[in-house]
C-alpha cells in the first residue's frame, strides 16, 4: 500500500489557478474565430476550433476580481493578438479600443463599467471558480456542437 503524501495548500492554490487559467482561455477561445481579422481556429480532437487562437484579457489577469470572468477575454489569433494589442506602443493599444467601441459595443461596455472598480477588494474561491468555469464550457461545447 502507497502512502501518498498530502499535498500542501500552496502548490494546491497553483494547481487550482492553473486549472482556473486553462478553462478561462478555453472558454474564451471556444468563439472560434479572431475577433478583429476573423481567422478561424484549427480543430482539435475534441472537435473545438480553438487551434491557433489566443484568450486576451481586456482589464489585466494580475487584477483577481476579473481575471476568471468570462467577459474579460476576448478571442485573437496570434498575430492580431502580438501585433494589434499587445504592440508595445500605447497608440496600438488605444487603437484596438477604439476598434472595439466601433465595433464590438457591448465587451467595450463592459470593460468600461469594470475598469473604474479595480481598487476594490478582492477575495477568490478557486474551487467555487472552477466549477463555474466548468459549467460555462459545458454549455458552451453543447452550444457548439448543437
Amino acid at each position: 500500500m502507497k502512502l501518498r503524501k498530502k499535498m500542501s495548500s500552496k502548490k494546491q492554490n497553483k494547481t487550482i489557478i492553473k486549472k482556473c487559467d486553462r478553462l478561462w482561455s478555453l472558454i474564451v477561445r471556444s468563439a472560434g474565430e479572431c475577433l478583429v481579422c476573423g481567422k478561424p481556429g484549427t480543430e482539435r480532437a475534441d472537435g473545438l476550433k480553438v487551434k491557433g487562437l489566443d484568450a486576451h484579457h481586456l482589464i489585466s489577469r494580475r487584477y483577481p476580481k476579473y481575471r476568471y470572468d468570462v467577459h474579460n477575454g476576448v478571442c485573437l489569433c496570434k498575430g492580431c493578438h502580438m501585433f494589434k494589442v499587445h504592440g508595445g506602443r500605447l497608440e496600438v493599444v488605444w487603437a484596438f479600443f477604439v476598434y472595439l467601441r466601433l465595433h464590438h459595443n457591448t465587451t467595450y461596455r463592459w470593460f468600461t463599467r469594470h475598469y473604474d472598480k479595480l481598487d476594490e477588494p478582492d477575495v477568490l474561491d478557486y474551487e467555487q471558480i472552477y466549477k463555474n468555469l466548468s459549467d460555462d464550457l459545458a454549455g458552451t461545447v453543447l452550444g457548439q456542437k448543437g
